[in-house]
């Protein structure tokens, strides 16, 4: 059993959401999805932004605000109730910070070793 508070598979597997959910919002930017798509896609996003934020925070209190604009992006996304035209800027601020969030986990996964057994 290891003693860090975050285990290196909890930051891939971090990382992995993060990167999907983005891809997620990149389709609704981009893309024309169907107005089913966007239901799930908010309680992704909401639930990506709640694990990121307390990822971030148990691996440095540095990272601050950045999880607190995620843990923002993500009440809005669960609660929010808005037009196509009025998610794109939440939209484009989600995709952004999800790609910070998969950079950072991945980045501190690499740094760290795997136990030896």
């Amino acid at each position: 059993m290891s003693t860090e508070p975050v285990s290196r598979d909890w930051l891939i597997g971090v990382a992995g959401a993060g990167a999907a959910v983005a891809g997620m919002l990149a389709y609704s930017l981009y893309g024309k999805p169907a107005y089913a798509f966007y239901t799930p896609m908010k309680l992704a996003v909401a639930v990506v932004a709640g694990i990121g934020c307390w990822a971030l925070m148990t691996i440095s209190k540095r990272y601050l605000p950045l999880a607190l604009c995620l843990g923002f992006v993500g009440v809005v996304f669960l609660v929010g109730k808005m037009h196509k035209r009025e998610w794109l800027p939440y939209d484009w601020a989600a995709l952004v910070l999800m790609l910070i969030l998969s950079g950072i986990m991945t980045t501190h996964a690499l740094l760290r070793r795997r136990p030896t057994t």
